[in-house]
């Protein structure tokens, strides 16, 4: 498992990838469990 980040090294690059979360992230808390759970897609955006 992994999650979606950018280590851009051109500009159009930034902001392509992103993590999704089965379920609201609302707080830190919530985030922790969501990762602990393995409930979470990196995802690349196609522009």
């Amino acid at each position: 498992l992994g999650t979606g980040g950018s280590d851009a090294h051109i500009v159009s690059a930034v902001g392509t990838c992103m993590t999704r979360f089965e379920k609201k992230i609302e707080n830190e808390s919530d985030l922790v469990q969501e990762l602990r759970n393995g409930r979470f897609t990196a995802v690349k955006l196609e522009s």
